[in-house]
């Protein structure tokens, strides 16, 4: 008897452990504890927390997850090119052109969907990045307000934007934001909520 109960008992910690490793490798950055980088401790005010509440740590059947690599240390290296940075948000990210495929964005850098304006330029430029913290994870904590740069460093200049409205959680096919019309240059920027290459997205428009 007491060798079942051990027994039982070992495979529930296993169970458990398991299920821990899953929560932590699919739970977007502020479920996992991961400080406001405002500071404040303001958290009520956030629509990307209510969003993600209801997200579970299991993988529904059918479902891929090979479109997020596997987070590796990065070298900082000199900044050249044109880079989206918000300092409130710790985010610093190099800008390329994208394809707009889930299967090819690569760790550590920002991607304009194509046929959207570059970053700067006239028109709504849709940014996407991996929902890892350091990259675009961060967005769950965007406020209205909250400021961010399109530096172009081989040229030196520097354009000021401001998060104008937190669009939060939307269904991965929903086209609003990408088809969003502009005159003025803005920036939607969009990641993902949690490893699910068909899971709801995060967005947030600045102008």
């Amino acid at each position: 008897m007491l060798r079942r109960v051990a027994i039982g008992v070992g495979a529930m910690f296993i169970a458990v452990s398991s299920a821990a490793l899953i929560y932590q490798a699919v739970t977007p950055a502020p479920i996992l504890g991961h400080a406001d980088p405002h500071g404040d401790g303001i958290l009520g005010q956030l629509p990307g927390l209510p969003a993600i509440a209801g997200l579970g740590s299991s993988a529904p059947k059918g479902t891929s997850s090979s479109h997020m690599p596997t987070p590796v240390p990065v070298v900082v290296a000199p900044r050249t090119g044109v880079w989206i940075e918000m300092p409130v948000l710790d985010i610093a990210l190099p800008v390329s052109k994208g394809d707009g495929s889930v299967s090819n964005v690569p760790l550590w850098k920002a991607l304009v969907y194509p046929g959207t304006s570059w970053p700067g330029k006239p028109g709504n430029s849709y940014i996407y990045a991996h929902a890892q913290w350091g990259m675009f994870a961060n967005l769950l904590y965007a406020r209205v307000g909250d400021t961010a740069y399109i530096h172009d460093y081989g040229t030196g200049r520097i354009q000021t934007f401001h998060v104008s409205r937190v669009i939060g959680q939307i269904p991965y096919d929903d086209g609003t934001w990408l088809h969003y019309q502009a005159s003025r240059p803005t920036l939607t920027l969009q990641t993902c909520m949690d490893w699910n290459s068909k899971g709801n997205r995060f967005v947030v428009q600045l102008t």
